[in-house]
C-alpha cells in the first residue's frame, strides 16, 4: 500500500466499546484526526495496527482516498444463515477501477462441523470469494478484486456462518478499497 498522504486521516471509533488510538481513549462513535507527522507514519496496515489496540476503527477521510476497516476480535455464530462481520462503507467521489482487498480467519468449534464465509459488493450475487472450512484448525482467507464502480455509495462486506450446528468463528478480519491510477490488464 502507498503512503496514506501527509495532510489529515480521520478516524472514528466504530466498536461498541472504547478502543485506544495512540495512547488516547476514543469512546464509540468518537473521531480523532491525526495530523502531519502522525499521517505520515500510516505508510501500511502494520502501522494503522500499531496505533490500536483492540476493537474497530474506521478510516473517515484521508487525502489517497485509500480506505480499511478491521475487526480483529473472533466473533462466534451458531446461525445457519449468514452473519456480518464487517461492511466497509465506499463512498466513492469518482467512478473508475478500484481495488477491493480483505482478509481473516475462520474456524469451527468442533473438529466434525463446518463453516463458510463470503465477500459481497452491495449485498449483490454472486460473491466476489467463498471460502469453507471444516473443523478447529484456523483457515486463513484472503484475496482482491478490481471492479468498475461508479460515484456514489457502495458496501463490501464480509459474512460467515455454520454450516450445519457448532459454533462458526471468525477474526482477524479487514476489508480495504482504493482507486486503481492505471487500467487493469487481464492476461
Amino acid at each position: 500500500m502507498s503512503h496514506l498522504g501527509t495532510t489529515k486521516i480521520t478516524v472514528k471509533n466504530t466498536s461498541g466499546g472504547a478502543v485506544t488510538v495512540k495512547g488516547r481513549k476514543l469512546q464509540p462513535n468518537e473521531e480523532y484526526c491525526l495530523r502531519n507527522k502522525e499521517a505520515e507514519r500510516w505508510d501500511n496496515d502494520l502501522h494503522f495496527e500499531g496505533l490500536v489496540n483492540s476493537g474497530t476503527l474506521t478510516i473517515l477521510f484521508n487525502k489517497a482516498e485509500k480506505f480499511w476497516k478491521k475487526s480483529t476480535a473472533e466473533s462466534t455464530t451458531t446461525a445457519t444463515s449468514y452473519q456480518r462481520k464487517a461492511r466497509l462503507n465506499m463512498n466513492i467521489t469518482a467512478s473508475g477501477t478500484y481495488r477491493m482487498g480483505w482478509t481473516g480467519t475462520i474456524s469451527s468449534s468442533a473438529n466434525n462441523q463446518e463453516v463458510a464465509c463470503r465477500v459481497q459488493l452491495d449485498d449483490a450475487t454472486p460473491n466476489l470469494d467463498v471460502y469453507q472450512s471444516k473443523g478447529k484448525d484456523l483457515v486463513s482467507i484472503g484475496g482482491f478484486h478490481y471492479q468498475i464502480l461508479t460515484s456514489g455509495t457502495h458496501t463490501l462486506d464480509l459474512d460467515w456462518k455454520a454450516e450445519a450446528g457448532g459454533t462458526a468463528k471468525i477474526e482477524k478480519a479487514r476489508l480495504e478499497y482504493w482507486q486503481e491510477s492505471v487500467e487493469m490488464e487481464e492476461i
